[in-house]
């Protein structure tokens, strides 16, 4: 799967534009994070619900990166989470540490879930297995963070990949 990411400390403007540009190369999946620290939260609610009505009108899915301090920056209690995320139209959740397993099962009972590719190993399948979670609707998606010298290394991506 080939995708792309935006962020709310881009204009929103530009995120269309550039949104507009790679629908023509059939990009599906639009990457953004609900928790990176430097971004401002006031306007990031409405600017998520206009991310995901531009990527909707594209043809396109928007993956919102979210984790347990997610929903603490917004004052959500985590039993409401899945609410919250459904009262925002969000359809596809990656999620980031502190989720057991039961709270990824649920996320995946209502949401399309993506899993850190880099992170899942032996042992969080066997986990999972044990656990019931359905790998079968559950993707995995490699990171790629926005910072100098964050990129993984291309030969450990192929054999993690294999892995996979």
């Amino acid at each position: 799967m080939l995708g792309a990411s935006i962020y709310f400390s881009t204009p929103l403007e530009e995120n269309e534009r550039y949104l507009k540009e790679i629908s023509l190369f059939n990009v599906k999946y639009i990457f953004t994070s609900m928790q990176i620290p430097e971004e401002k939260t006031e306007q990031q609610l409405e600017l998520l619900k206009k991310f995901i009505s531009v990527t909707n009108r594209l043809g396109m899915k928007l993956m919102v990166d979210i984790s347990p301090e997610t929903f603490r920056k917004f004052n959500v209690q985590k039993e409401k989470a899945i609410d919250f995320l459904k009262s925002l139209d969000v359809k596809c959740v990656r999620v980031d540490y502190g989720f057991d397993y039961s709270e990824i099962k649920d996320f995946s009972n209502e949401f399309e879930v993506v899993l850190n590719a880099s992170t899942i190993d032996e042992d969080f399948y066997q986990k999972g297995l044990e656990k019931g979670l359905d790998f079968t609707k559950l993707i995995a998606c490699h990171n790629f963070y926005p910072r100098k010298d964050t990129g993984l290394d291309k030969d450990w991506i192929i054999q993690k990949n294999k892995k996979l």
